[in-house]
């Protein structure tokens, strides 16, 4: 949807066609999950329990029958995407169709490769990144990130709460990007609950609308409202309750160098302007790889002549990456520089340089 993929564009009291949809260049899939999320529900009460595993593998199931269903995309060079969390599972989904393959599961899917937006992929990594991200971009004092680098040995995330320095040197850094936005850095930082842009607001009446659950094929009766986000599920932080829904996959950097191995094409972009996954932590764990880089290193690419960003190109063997920053862009990127994202996948997509 144009709130992330730039499917829509809301011009009341009708709805324009996007000039940047990736549907141009690709037939894309929409899938709500994992369950309970968008339209999507169950009848089974065991089936709102899932996982970062148990949905990567549903998905993965859902593909094979998918293309199976409709033998005509069989064909079809076939690319798992997403954005933000879904960089978690984006990788699993992938090893697992390939997978699939190996083992002789039917039909065969032409599983190309992957894409992360924004991608978290490294739970403690990530976050980490970000105190280093903050002095990058002049958020927190030279000083003030050197001590708590040296006092929490460049752990943050699960920094040591007995650690009374390291302790106040969070605090006190806490306390300066406190008022930043930091989804956008340089976007006013407002509640959403009351500060939802025109976007958000017209994308849940739209997805709500009768008529449109009908065109869709949604069920009747369902689904009782369509969420940009439910929070009635129920995650599980470490706590003894039944979930809905348990983190338990702290990093896929794992299943990132497994793919390595294959014969696989990925692309991984970032905004440059988001400290929620900053770009900084996406490419130590892209470093970690040990990749060779190919012909660009942190080279410009453009669009309309103009910066868009900067890219890097690695490979090993039959594996190639992609990574690029979307210069301007928070999280995620497709949402704040739709057009230039939209060059970019286009790019990437028909095999041409980005």
């Amino acid at each position: 949807m144009r709130i992330q993929y730039g499917n829509y564009m809301d011009n009341v009291p009708a709805l324009a066609l996007e000039p940047n949809s990736w549907t141009k260049v690709a037939n894309v899939i929409y899938l709500d999950a994992p369950t309970l999320t968008g339209y999507s529900y169950t009848t089974d009460s065991e089936s709102v329990h899932s996982s970062d595993t148990a949905s990567a593998f549903q998905t993965a199931e859902f593909l094979r029958k998918f293309v199976r269903d409709h033998p005509k995309f069989l064909k079809n060079p076939t690319y798992v995407t997403g954005l933000s969390y879904s960089g978690t599972v984006i990788p699993i989904v992938t090893e697992e169709l390939y997978k699939g393959n190996d083992e002789g599961l039917e039909p065969f899917v032409n599983i190309q490769g992957y894409m992360g937006g924004n991608p978290l992929t490294d739970k403690t990594g990530d976050i980490n990144s970000r105190f280093e991200y903050a002095y990058r971009m002049a958020l927190i004092s030279a000083e003030l990130y050197e001590a708590a680098r040296q006092h929490c040995n460049g752990d943050y995330a699960e920094a040591d709460s007995n650690n009374l320095r390291c302790m106040l040197d969070i605090n006190e850094v806490n306390k300066r990007v406190g008022p930043i936005n930091i989804r956008q850095i340089l976007d006013p930082d407002c509640d959403p609950a009351t500060n939802l842009s025109d976007n958000y607001i017209y994308g849940t009446l739209w997805a709500n609308d009768e008529n449109v659950m009908k065109a869709l094929g949604v069920r009747k009766g369902t689904v009782n409202e369509w969420l940009p986000c439910n929070l009635d599920m129920k995650y599980n932080y470490g706590k003894p309750s039944m979930p809905q829904y348990e983190f338990n996959v702290k990093s896929s950097v794992a299943y990132h160098e497994r793919l390595t191995k294959r014969n696989c094409r990925a692309l991984i972009f970032s905004g440059d302007h988001d400290m929620m996954v900053p770009h900084v932590g996406t490419r130590i764990w892209i470093n970690s790889l040990n990749l060779t880089i190919t012909t660009d290193n942190w080279a410009t690419w453009y669009v309309n002549g103009q910066a868009a960003g900067y890219k890097t190109t690695y490979a090993r063997d039959n594996y190639t990456l992609a990574f690029a920053t979307v210069k301007g862009a928070g999280h995620a990127a497709p949402e704040f520089n739709p057009a230039e994202c939209f060059e970019l996948v286009k790019r990437w997509f028909a095999n041409r340089p980005i």
